[in-house]
């Protein structure tokens, strides 16, 4: 067990290391997005939309790590602009979404432009062991800090990769 001071800067080091990822990785999605007319947060929100051909709002949130609310009102405008729609089962509470052609014309087009491939081009440096090393390390992390298990997250997280494969 570490004591008091150690513990304070190990965990001071994480949280500005990660602060820092996080902040570089958000700055250069959002270039990626803007090429489409997107905030990273739409592009996000679309992109998982195409994932999954059809989520509920309640998952979507999950899976955003949203709460309900900001995704409705995103889920909303995306609806406006016609790349969304949304629909009810009979006698269900529960909203359901999916892509309309124009919003899976727009994704698609989102991944193959210059500014996408460079920034998934992180990787490129590293040899495959290597990245997947990283994100065991990630995946340790994000198991030390989450408070709660989030099922659908977890979920999506473990289906991500096959989907994304599938999908092209």
């Amino acid at each position: 067990m570490l004591d008091h001071n150690k513990n304070l800067m190990y965990f001071n080091t994480f949280l500005n290391l990660s602060r820092a990822i996080y902040m570089s990785l958000e700055k250069n999605w959002d270039k990626v997005a803007q090429v489409c007319g997107l905030s990273s947060a739409q592009q996000h929100c679309l992109w998982i939309v195409f994932l999954k051909d059809e989520i509920s709002l309640s998952k979507l949130a999950q899976i955003t790590l949203w709460n309900k609310s900001t995704t409705s009102a995103l889920v909303t405008r995306l609806e406006k602009r016609g790349l969304l729609e949304k629909s009810r089962e009979k006698d269900s509470h529960e909203i359901f979404i999916r892509l309309t052609k124009q919003g899976k014309d727009l994704i698609l087009k989102s991944v193959f432009t210059n500014e996408c491939e460079d920034f998934i081009s992180i990787f490129e440096e590293l040899k495959e062991e290597e990245i997947i090393s990283l994100l065991k390390v990630f995946q340790e992390a994000y198991n030390i800090v989450v408070d709660q298990t989030n099922v659908e997250f977890e979920k999506f997280i473990k289906d991500y990769s096959e989907n994304v494969i599938d999908k092209f």
